[in-house]
């Protein structure tokens, strides 16, 4: 192996492992995932909700807090929700009385029990909005295998609106986004060093 060669492994094994070292191994797992949905019935049957939930996952998938941006029809501007307490959320707003929203385990992927948001949770910016994600839905609006759940409200009349079928994907971190690169900028300069040291030698 030429020397030339060597220190080009070498650097990018450096590079490596400074990757690594700048992100931490930590307990718990932060995530960032975007969803959309729709209403499902009522008035706004159809329209579009949508918004990003930064979650951080702890052991046995249990979140253990969060947020949620979330905008849409029938809502009075963005509102960021926090995480609310499991079943029923006492500090976030509780539509009837908290009767469309209970039983939540706030876990990630999420269960048939359900992950909650309130903007009267910690981390929130506003208050008077519940969002309840869950599989199947507590009125049994979506299939078992699948995400909706409801919104409870004063622009919903104090009631909950349902949401139908909600699409969930993970946003890589920035993190990821530095290491992808990293990992394409070393497959550039192997393909150009390898082209390089072939045409020297076609040349010799």
């Amino acid at each position: 192996m030429g020397m030339s060669r060597f220190f080009s492994l070498a650097a990018a094994a450096a590079l490596l492992l400074a990757g690594f070292a700048a992100s931490p191994a930590k307990a718990d797992v932060v995530g960032i995932f975007d969803f959309s949905t729709t209403y499902d019935g009522g008035t706004l049957n159809g329209d579009p909700l949508s918004g990003t939930m930064t979650l951080d996952v702890g052991a046995g998938g249990v979140v253990d807090s969060g947020t949620l941006t979330i905008s849409g029809i029938g809502l009075p501007g963005v509102l960021t929700m926090g995480l609310a307490p499991p079943s029923p959320p006492a500090s976030a707003f509780q539509a009837s009385g908290g009767l469309e929203l209970f039983g939540n385990d706030n876990v990630f992927p999420i269960t048939a029990n359900g992950i909650t948001f309130g903007t009267g949770a910690p981390g929130s910016l506003a208050g008077g909005f519940t969002l309840q994600f869950l599989l199947g839905g507590e009125f049994d609006e979506c299939s078992g295998t699948t995400v909706c759940g409801a919104i409870g409200g004063p622009g919903f009349g104090g009631g909950a609106q349902k949401l139908g079928a909600t699409t969930i994907s993970a946003v890589p971190e920035p993190s990821t986004w530095a290491m992808m690169i990293l990992g394409f900028c070393g497959l550039g300069f192997m393909a150009y060093w390898r082209k390089s040291n072939g045409s020297a030698l076609a040349k010799a």
